[in-house]
């Protein structure tokens, strides 16, 4: 996914620091965006609220070390 997301984004924009600033907003943007769309649609069920986060909050760290370390290697 990121790589779709870095092959757009160089498409785009020419210059690399602006494709490394473009990968990393995305990946904040998947936590900006996920969490209050798992509140909002199971808010009925508040109790396990925490468990419909859990996936997306340990996909976030890994797609942020996932670029970095891609990153490290342009």
């Amino acid at each position: 996914m990121a790589w779709c997301a870095w092959c757009g984004v160089t498409a785009v924009v020419w210059c690399n620091g602006f494709g490394v600033a473009g990968l990393f907003c995305g990946t904040h943007k998947t936590v900006a965006m996920g969490i209050p769309l798992i509140s909002t649609i199971f808010e009925s069920e508040s109790d396990s609220l925490g468990l419909y986060t859990l996936p997306l909050l340990i996909y976030h760290p890994m797609q942020v070390r996932e670029l970095a370390t891609s990153m490290l290697t342009c």
